[in-house]
């Protein structure tokens, strides 16, 4: 028994630090801690290395295995340049800090594209980024559209649609209700069947009709003249 050794069989002071640096290691690249012991000084070379260039602590530098040992426990065997370790070692920390990539979600048969774009639904598509398409058959294409019901349709900046068969064509545009339709930039429908034709028209109520900066309140109310108001049920206003 060697002086290092302890008397009652437990394993020496030294054999303990080495079995520690090779799980350290084998954490770092497949098959480490049953290497060589070259392998693992030039990680821990590696590693030193890296902390100063990354201005971090060794203890935070976990980046856990390496692409399961293969290009790195290459690099490392054949005494490739320590320097370009780091550097590979650097741009992996880049990677993991980096802001997270735009995605898309799509479900059900819905096809999104666009950042962080989502489509749930057989047949829903978004086209835009931050669009949302929900239902069947549903089509929101713009940035930050978007598309709740059935068969329906939403095209233009932040246009949004909410109904069977509703549509809303425009910036801004807003149908709300079984076939609304808002056909223009800032134009608005609510309710069934209620159509806002021109920019900036407003159609509310049950088959309410708008025309461009025009106003209608009111089922069946209709109001086509540019600025006219049409308020109660079956108004009619067409002109200023």
């Amino acid at each position: 028994m060697t002086d290092n050794q302890i008397s009652n069989g437990q394993i020496s002071s030294g054999s303990f630090v080495r079995r520690r640096t090779a799980h350290f290691a084998g954490q770092w690249i497949a098959g480490a801690d049953h290497g060589s012991r070259s392998v693992r000084r030039r990680l821990m070379a590696v590693l030193r290395m890296a902390h100063r260039a990354l201005g971090m602590g060794r203890r935070r530098l976990g980046l856990g295995t390496l692409g399961v040992g293969g290009s790195v426990r290459s690099a490392l065997a054949s005494s490739v340049s320590l320097a370009s370790i780091v550097g590979g070692l650097a741009a992996i920390a880049a990677l993991s800090l980096a802001t997270p990539a735009q995605a898309q979600y799509q479900a059900g048969g819905g096809s999104a594209t666009g950042g962080n774009a989502v489509a749930i639904g057989n047949g829903a598509t978004t086209n835009g980024n931050n669009a949302v398409a929900l239902g069947t058959s549903n089509s929101a294409t713009g940035d930050a559209s978007i598309a709740i019901g059935y068969s329906m349709s939403v095209n233009g900046l932040n246009a949004i649609g909410i109904g069977v068969f509703a549509s809303a064509t425009g910036i801004n545009a807003l149908a709300v209700g079984g076939n609304a339709h808002a056909n223009a930039g800032g134009a608005s429908a609510f309710g069934v069947n209620s159509t806002a034709n021109g920019a900036n028209a407003t159609a509310i109520g049950s088959t309410a009709t708008a025309g461009a900066a025009a106003t209608a309140v009111g089922v069946s109310s209709q109001a086509t003249g540019g600025n006219s108001v049409a308020v109660g049920s079956v108004s009619q206003a067409s002109g200023n």
